[in-house]
């Protein structure tokens, strides 16, 4: 038999090839995310250049007077959004940031920098985990968003070192005496194994019931 060409695997005419468009698909993406990225890029040179401008025209003492017009405007922005967003703004102050941060560390050398970072995320967590309270007691002042959002900035800069030794770890200290911690995390291990084994009695008994049927039916055939 003669050999095939490669026009005889050729869709017919007036088809498009589907390899064809799913090709032409994902290059157009491509194209879209480094014309996105390049112009972000361009975005954040005018930026800098505005904030170096602003910076030398402030004479020397330049870094405080920008730090305080950046706080003064990310204040007017958080009054102006009202308590409906202040949530989304509050988490990205606690968050963002300090994920950015912490990556740094994780990649670098520098132990001092885990110790910081490790040491704000456990008093984050206790500062989200009593949050409810000082929000019921304090939520009616005009600006508590604002001074939760200033605490949060003080813990990532150099409040948690000092708010870990002071309050946190002589309170995990005490609940660690108690074992009440060690004793609730066995009970929901424990839990989890007697649901996981349950399930999967569920399944083997399913699996018997289903193959008895299986050949209840084709036997009578």
């Amino acid at each position: 038999a003669p050999l095939q060409t490669m026009d005889e695997f050729a869709p017919p005419p007036g088809v498009t090839d589907p390899v064809e468009g799913q090709i032409s698909v994902v290059d157009g993406l491509k194209d879209a995310s480094r014309r996105f990225s390049s112009r972000l890029s361009l975005q954040g040179e005018r930026f800098r250049t505005k904030i170096e401008l602003v910076h030398h025209s402030l004479g020397p003492h330049g870094n405080k007077a920008l730090r305080g017009l950046l706080l003064a405007a990310f204040a007017y922005i958080v009054r102006r959004l009202g308590q409906k967003y202040m949530r989304f703004v509050t988490v990205g102050t606690a968050t963002v940031l300090p994920i950015y941060r912490t990556f740094k560390a994780l990649e670098g050398h520098n132990g001092a920098d885990h110790r910081k970072w490790l040491t704000y995320w456990v008093c984050l967590g206790a500062f989200g985990s009593l949050e409810a309270l000082p929000d019921a007691m304090l939520g009616w002042l005009p600006n508590y968003s604002l001074l939760k959002m200033a605490a949060l900035v003080w813990l990532q800069r150099s409040g948690s070192l000092l708010v870990y030794p002071l309050l946190v770890r002589r309170a995990l200290r005490k609940v660690e005496q108690t074992g009440a911690i060690e004793y609730a995390s066995g009970q929901v291990e424990r839990g989890v194994c007697e649901v996981r084994a349950g399930v999967q009695r569920a399944r083997e008994e399913m699996t018997a019931l289903v193959e008895a049927e299986k050949s209840r039916v084709y036997g009578c055939q």
